[in-house]
């Protein structure tokens, strides 16, 4: 089995999983799930952002074109309906938070320097942050 390293799979290592499944599991996102986790659907929606893609059609082709890296990313088989369902399921304070525990992250490792973007920030459901 070959080893690839995505962009995504560079992307992912800059998060904290553990911080992750804090959050989730202090939301109960992950209630009753048996088959796509809050993990899951954040990977999808990064490398949907990524890819620059918001419709769910878009990104079912475009991760279909991809299987074959799907299982070093953690993901499954993923369809239209399975990402509807999570995006309704999955609470919008889960992503909110992972986002502040990033920016603190940011924060700590430069405590002398102002944390300032002239550019708006997008987070992964493509709603503009302002700082």
């Amino acid at each position: 089995m070959f080893y690839y390293s995505t962009v995504i799979n560079q992307l992912l290592q800059l998060i904290p999983r553990h911080q992750f499944d804090k959050i989730v599991e202090k939301y109960g996102a992950d209630r009753y799930v048996k088959y796509f986790s809050g993990w899951q659907l954040f990977v999808t929606r990064l490398y949907a952002r990524s890819r620059k893609e918001d419709r769910l059609r878009d990104i079912e082709t475009s991760l279909m074109t991809q299987v074959n890296k799907w299982y070093h990313l953690g993901l499954k088989n993923i369809k239209r309906s399975t990402l509807s369902d999570a995006n309704s399921r999955i609470d919008y304070r889960v992503f909110e938070d992972m986002f502040y525990a990033l920016l603190d992250k940011c924060r700590s490792l430069s405590p002398n320097h102002k944390f300032k973007c002239k550019n708006p920030l997008y987070s992964l459901d493509s709603t503009g942050t302002e700082l």
